[in-house]
């Protein structure tokens, strides 16, 4: 009695670090994207128009981005985004001008220099993925449409 007694004991035991240990390998932490922060210039944009974006620390945590393109004094495109963590985990928050709801991309993987968000519901885009290589972003959206690259190069000040 006493050897299936510890052979419970034993199983249970594993089974439960075996589950602790898949929760802990699904959940999202974002330890620091500061490599997203300053003020960055799309390269290879059309002819006449310019598109930037701006990022900012909100909070200890939290991520502030203004996204625009301008043709010539004209701004044609706005979005405004907070990266932030929302009741099932962290999230990439867009609101585009004149939206009167913003549209959630879940972060579903995150690296030292780069995050993947997504939100199969949107029509397009269903992807987000943003990358650091040391000296600028790329950026591709994807997913319900055509794939779109944005390069970006930091502004200088």
């Amino acid at each position: 009695m006493k050897y299936l007694i510890c052979v419970f004991l034993f199983l249970a035991f594993f089974n439960c670090k075996e589950k602790e240990k898949v929760e802990t390998e699904n959940k999202v932490t974002i330890e620091n994207l500061d490599w997203l922060l300053g003020n960055w210039e799309r390269v290879g944009e059309k002819e006449g128009n310019k598109t930037y974006e701006y990022w900012e620390q909100n909070s200890q945590s939290d991520y502030v981005g203004i996204g625009c393109t301008l043709k010539r004094l004209d701004t044609i495109w706005r979005e405004d985004v907070l990266i932030a963590k929302g009741d099932m985990g962290w999230n990439f928050d867009v609101r585009g001008l004149g939206d009167t709801v913003s549209t959630i991309f879940k972060i579903t993987e995150i690296t030292k220099n780069s995050f993947t968000c997504e939100n199969d519901l949107n029509e397009f885009p269903k992807k987000i993925e943003y990358a650091f290589d040391g000296e600028n972003i790329n950026a591709v959206i994807s997913g319900g449409g055509p794939t779109i690259p944005f390069n970006f190069v930091r502004m200088k000040q």
